[in-house]
């Protein structure tokens, strides 16, 4: 019987949902003055064979009940950084309470032991969000709107009280309202668990479905790397073509057994001579019993076609493995 129920909340569109903006979204809110107390972090760097000690390095940590026991997806505005600024503008999200906060005005005291203090804002409600990428304001003057990945494969999403029943998608949020461009048709009703979002500058942009139990609990739904030809760069409201990304032999990017599946990912360097090709990072993990886990990361070489009036297209053309050091040795070996 609990498992007729999860399926049809599952495919019933939310009655509210939780994804909205706040009037802090634009600015119009007080500001919360809030303090990052400083931290020594140990530093070891790897030279191929061993890790070794470094100089420790000086970090900052804030503390805050909203941002509940889960932080995810650090997103600095570098544009946005004023010249009496410590760091430029960051934007983090609360993904276990449904919240985005903007964290402004960043600045050190060094009269106060090297204290940081920022003003923090509460920007908008999300449906457990988890990475972000900023697009450009609607207007002149307006606000920077945001992407926004969100996924809960528990599918309730108790933020603002609505109980919203969905298990995620990518939503563009502006000062207004919320618009889901992923999932589209049928499938956004019960939506897809996505993990991170970023976009290239040919108007292709890509999200990773990844489920933390995928290993443990494969008919649930299986987890893949997707692309999306939206319909205009400034002003991604939906996506106009999407599909599963393939690699270079035509298999469908997804999860496997002893390697998991795409969980982040991002945009690297475009070929000098073909704009439309570029580097994509892939960093795979696996694993939902938490004892032990898998992960190893990928170059992939793509290139991408977007025809007036027609079609677009994404090609892998090359793959391998990158970074091997970091995901096939581990201290015990290099000892």
């Amino acid at each position: 019987m609990r498992a007729i129920a999860f399926i049809a909340c599952a495919v019933v569109p939310s009655i509210a949902r939780v994804c909205k903006p706040t009037t802090c979204f634009k600015g119009d809110c007080p500001e919360t003055v809030v303090e990052f107390a400083p931290a020594p972090f140990d530093l070891h760097k790897w030279n191929g064979s061993l890790y070794y000690p470094a100089e420790p390095m000086q970090g900052h940590y804030l503390m805050q009940e909203d941002f509940g026991i889960f932080l995810h997806g650090p997103l600095f505005r570098p544009k946005q950084r004023k010249p009496q600024d410590y760091a430029p503008p960051l934007y983090i999200v609360g993904s276990l309470t449904d919240k985005i906060f903007k964290i402004t005005d960043i600045k050190l005291d060094s009269r106060a032991g090297g204290t940081i203090t920022a003003n923090l804002q509460f920007v908008a409600w999300s449906d457990a969000p988890s990475t972000m990428t900023a697009v450009p304001p609607a207007y002149e003057g307006g606000p920077e709107r945001l992407l926004v990945a969100e996924g809960n494969p528990f599918v309730m999403n108790p933020g603002n009280r609505s109980m919203s029943m969905w298990t995620g998608g990518v939503d563009l949020i502006d000062e207004d309202k919320c618009t889901t461009i992923f999932p589209s048709g049928f499938e956004q009703f019960e939506g897809k668990v996505v993990n991170t979002v970023e976009c290239h500058p040919s108007g292709f942009c890509f999200f990773s479905v990844w489920k933390f139990y995928d290993d443990s609990m494969p008919l649930m739904g299986n987890d893949c790397l997707w692309w999306c030809r939206v319909n205009a760069v400034s002003d991604p409201t939906a996506c106009t073509d999407v599909g599963i990304m393939m690699d270079e032999n035509g298999n469908q990017i997804c999860h496997e057994n002893g390697k998991g599946a795409v969980h982040g990912f991002v945009v690297g360097k475009a070929d000098a001579t073909d704009p439309n090709s570029f580097d994509l990072f892939l960093l795979y993990t696996g694993k939902g019993t938490f004892d032990i886990g898998e992960s190893s990361i990928w170059k992939m070489k793509v290139t991408v076609s977007r025809i007036p009036g027609g079609k677009g297209a994404v090609k892998t053309l090359s793959r391998q493995p990158w970074a091997t050091d970091l995901w096939q040795k581990n201290s015990s070996e290099a000892a």
